[in-house]
C-alpha cells in the first residue's frame, strides 16, 4: 500500500485524537516499518491493518467503523489533490462510475506499482447504482466511507446496502446504492 494512505491515516489520528495518539499506535502496532511513511513508497498492507487494529484497541471502536471513518476522512484531501478526476462529474453517481473506468486507470499511471481495487457496475435506475467491489485487501468498509464522502462532496445522500461481502465468503462485495438530494 502506498505511503500516501499511511500519511492520511496519521493525519486523521492526529486530527481526531492528538499528536501523541499516532506515536502510541506506532509503538503498539507490530509494524515492519519504523522510520515513518513516505507518500510514494509502497509498504506492506499488514502495517495498515496493524495500525487500524491498534487504533481499535485504543479507542474501543470496531475496526470496521474506524475504516469507514477513515474513508470518509481521506476523500476531501484526495479530491483536492486529484481535482481533475472530479472535473466534468456533477453527481455522486457519475463520479462513482468514473472511478473504475477513468480514475483508477489514471492513478495506476501516476503511482507505479499501486494495487487498486476493481469495480464493475449495474445501473438499474437513474437514482440507483450497484457497485461490485473486488480487492485482495478487502477494505470494503474503507470503500463505504469513501462513498459516504462522495455524497458529502456532491451534497447528496447515498443509502448503502452491503448485500454481499468478500470478507464473508462472497466472490466480491456488492454495494447497492440509492441517491437522493440532500435536504437542507
Amino acid at each position: 500500500m502506498k505511503g500516501l494512505i499511511f500519511r492520511q491515516l496519521e493525519k486523521m489520528v492526529t486530527t481526531k485524537l492528538g499528536l501523541r495518539a499516532w506515536d502510541t499506535l506506532v509503538e503498539r502496532a507490530p509494524l515492519t516499518t519504523r522510520d515513518g511513511f513516505i507518500g510514494s513508497v509502497t509498504y506492506p498492507d499488514a502495517d495498515l491493518f496493524a495500525l487500524v487494529r491498534a487504533a481499535s484497541e485504543l479507542t474501543g471502536r470496531p475496526e470496521s467503523e474506524l475504516l469507514r471513518a477513515f474513508g470518509r476522512f481521506v476523500f476531501p484531501d484526495l479530491a483536492r489533490v486529484y481535482a481533475a478526476f472530479l472535473a466534468g462529474t456533477h453527481t455522486s453517481k457519475e463520479f462513482l462510475i468514473s472511478v473504475g473506468r477513468v480514475v483508477h486507470v489514471e492513478v495506476a499511471k501516476l503511482h507505479t506499482g499501486a494495487v487498486l481495487p476493481e469495480f464493475d457496475y449495474e445501473d438499474p435506475a437513474p437514482e440507483r447504482l450497484v457497485l461490485l467491489y473486488r480487492s485482495q485487501r478487502r477494505l470494503c468498509d474503507f470503500a463505504a466511507g469513501l462513498i459516504d464522502a462522495v455524497g458529502d462532496h456532491f451534497g447528496e445522500d447515498i443509502a448503502q446496502v452491503h448485500a454481499l461481502c468478500a470478507r464473508h465468503g462472497a466472490e466480491h462485495c456488492r454495494f447497492e446504492l440509492s441517491f437522493s438530494a440532500r435536504a437542507d
